[in-house]
């Protein structure tokens, strides 16, 4: 575990360091997110907490459509009814404040459900502070604490720095079984995908986003479904460049018309937001599951192969004996994952590394 104190002339905040297999980093404020009090059900959307995001969104919509097409002025009811109006309306914002308060823990817990693993706590002023200072001290392989720590460049701060192996986070208790989350987000997807399409260009490209899907799924390849989202993607851009051009057009002319379509713009622009937030990320995170769940077909995990080169002259190797690191990428060379001369490179490197 990675526990790193900075103390300098910005203002400092805690922070939670994640990586993944792939070397990618993320980092998550601990505490009150504000982000996520002011925008809600959007933050939780763009976060990938697709849970939170579909309960409360409909609970706002539905409160301000409601308090839209509430034209009684507040003082005509009673004391009773005012206060059960004001509990009611209270509720998006006791919602907000339980996504401000809990929002970053969530976003952690999902992180390391997609196979992040928690590699330290930082106090920094920024996230790309906080990663940059995780990925210094693992880079320099330290594996046990230390009291020094060089100095960063165009950094005013001083660090105090104990580092230790990353350790997988635990799944939260009580959640959601698999096989019922996997089922309400292809459903959830298919709904928002045909109503989203039928509502601006028709059924065409409804059916070929449910043609796509089908077929990735039946195949067991992406492919179909990527490339069913991209076109009906470039049909929306291309009504959006239309109607965009026409508005502006008309604003000289006709002031009414031109509000239609910039109305028909946005819609467009939200329409392939939706394809790509709320159909395409979610239905590739869990592809895998939905076809387990759809066909009973279980998807082998084919190994990736490794880019060798990027693998050899990059720092920060395991902080294991010579021998050791070399019968790895022998077993490599062995598997045929690697080849004659990126297996030399390897050996040369960590024989000579100077």
């Amino acid at each position: 575990m990675l526990s790193v104190a900075v103390k300098g002339v910005n203002t400092v905040r805690k922070f939670n360091v994640y990586r993944d297999e792939d070397g990618i980093y993320e980092a998550v404020k601990k505490g009150w997110c504000w982000p996520a009090f002011f925008f809600g059900s959007i933050w939780a959307l763009f976060s990938g907490l697709w849970v939170a995001a579909f309960f409360i969104f409909p609970i706002d919509f539905l409160l301000t459509v409601a308090g839209n097409r509430s034209g009684d002025p507040y003082d005509r009811y009673d004391e009773a009814a005012n206060l059960i109006i004001l509990v009611i309306f209270s509720i998006p914002l006791l919602l907000r404040v339980l996504l401000g308060a809990c929002g970053n823990k969530w976003r952690g817990q999902k992180l390391c459900r997609l196979g992040y693993a928690h590699i330290g706590r930082v106090v920094a002023d920024g996230k790309e502070h906080a990663i940059s200072m995780c990925k210094a001290e693992r880079n320099a392989d330290v594996v046990a604490p230390v009291t020094e720590v060089p100095a960063y460049q165009n950094a005013a701060a001083r660090s105090e720095v104990e580092v230790g192996e990353g350790q997988m986070c635990s799944a939260a208790v009580n959640e959601i079984p698999p096989h019922v989350l996997d089922g309400f987000l292809l459903f959830l997807a298919v709904l928002i995908g045909v109503a989203a399409c039928a509502s601006v260009v028709g059924l065409l490209p409804a059916g070929i986003l449910l043609g796509g899907l089908f077929a990735s799924l039946k195949g067991g390849n992406q492919y179909y479904l990527k490339k069913a989202t991209w076109l009906v993607s470039g049909f929306g851009y291309v009504i959006l460049t239309i109607s965009a051009a026409i508005g502006v057009v008309l604003l000289f002319i006709e002031i009414q018309n031109a509000a239609i379509a910039f109305w028909i713009s946005g819609l467009s622009f939200a329409t392939i937001c939706a394809l790509r937030y709320l159909w395409l990320n979610p239905l590739l995170r869990q592809f895998k599951s939905i076809r387990t769940f759809v066909f009973g077909i279980q998807i082998p995990d084919i190994p990736k192969r490794p880019k060798a080169q990027k693998i050899i002259t990059r720092s920060g190797l395991q902080t294991y004996s010579v021998a050791d690191e070399i019968a790895k990428w022998k077993a490599l060379h062995d598997q045929g994952v690697i080849d004659d001369d990126e297996y030399r490179q390897a050996r040369s490197r960590l024989l000579n590394p100077t």
